[in-house]
């Protein structure tokens, strides 16, 4: 109703209707692996008004794509927005086993120019079972104890189910005996 100063009166009808906010239906992610930055993100949005745009760092930056990657682990705040500025909320936790470690090499120095050396791999960490390489990951084997080694490097790799690596090098010296 609109009245003038002299009581005359129009008046009319408005209907206004609640657009409801968006709302995520789904969120996937994929963790990161080896400590590198490959996990990733989609957000999986509906309704509201106009455009969705996305954030996973509870607003403070937004963008058109509902893909995020190259992450690493860590928890992100999921923030959507419509064009109203409504906004729908969640959070997702990535997590990184972490490539294994090398914690303790141990080896044995041959003598006499004999081939009777040996490694033995003490490792950690990764995921899944270990696998152990003393050339350079050309070749892998379940057990951690190389045997039968003459003198000379080896380049150890240890590798997990997600084909994670450390690497680490071990010189084995021949000792030889007395000499004339």
């Amino acid at each position: 109703v609109v009245e003038d100063v002299n009581g005359c009166q129009a008046n009319t009808t408005a209907t206004l209707t609640n657009t409801p906010a968006p709302v995520i239906t789904l969120v996937t992610s994929t963790d990161p692996t080896c400590g590198l930055l490959n996990g990733d993100i989609t957000i999986t949005a509906s309704g509201g008004t106009g455009v969705l745009i996305y954030s996973i760092n509870n607003g403070a930056t937004f963008q058109a794509s509902n893909v995020f990657t190259g992450l690493d682990d860590n928890t992100y705040n999921i923030v959507v927005e419509d064009a109203s500025g409504c906004q729908a909320t969640s959070t997702v936790t990535l997590t990184d086993a972490g490539a294994p470690t090398i914690t303790i090499t141990n080896s044995t120095d041959p003598f006499c120019g004999a081939v009777n050396g040996d490694i033995v791999i003490t490792a950690s960490g990764g995921t899944g079972a270990l696998t152990y390489s003393i050339d350079n990951g050309v070749t892998f084997q379940a057990g951690n104890n190389f045997s039968g080694l003459g003198a000379g490097t080896y380049d150890v790799v240890v590798e997990d189910a997600l084909v994670c690596q450390v690497a680490v090098q071990v010189i084995i010296v021949d000792h030889r005996g007395p000499q004339i």
